[in-house]
Parts: structure tokens; C-alpha cells; sequence
């Protein structure tokens, strides 16, 4: 198995969530499935953190959600098993 940390920001400083996934040996991070996984997370932190603010600063979700986006570490199990 390998491990990784994804770690979703919005446009405001502070509001960043964390997240980990275990994948298959035979699997690559980068595969589509593994790539519409940290997207789905994007959005997931995005929409937890959209409130009037953004709302009035970027008009809508949308717009909103573009500014939005993941950074991907692969991590140890140990850093696995002691963050999820």
C-alpha cells in the first residue's frame, strides 16, 4: 500500500483541511480514479468553508471553487495510521 496526505486550501489563509488515502501498490496517485478523488476532496473543503464572504468577494460557488485546490504528499504508513 502507499500513503498520502492531501491537503485542501480555499483563496482565505487558515482554511485548509486535511485529509489521507491509502492506495493499492498497483495503483498511481495520478490515475484518473485517484485524481477525481483529490478533486472530490477539493470540493468537499471548498463547500465546508463557503459562506456569505466568499459569496461577495467571487459572486458564486463556482468562481469560488476555481480559486480552490489540493497539494498531494505521499507519506509513511506510521504518519498514515497516526493522522487518519
Amino acid at each position: 500500500m502507499k500513503y498520502y496526505e492531501v491537503i485542501c486550501f480555499t483563496p482565505y489563509c487558515g482554511e485548509q483541511e486535511f485529509f489521507y488515502l491509502e492506495i493499492p501498490d498497483h495503483e498511481d496517485i495520478e490515475d484518473d480514479k485517484w485524481c477525481a478523488e483529490v478533486d472530490n476532496l477539493v470540493m468537499e473543503n471548498a463547500y465546508e468553508w463557503y459562506d456569505d464572504d466568499a459569496e461577495d468577494d467571487y459572486g458564486n460557488f463556482t468562481e469560488y471553487l476555481f480559486c480552490c485546490y489540493g497539494e498531494v504528499r505521499e507519506i509513511t504508513k506510521i504518519e498514515y495510521d497516526k493522522y487518519s
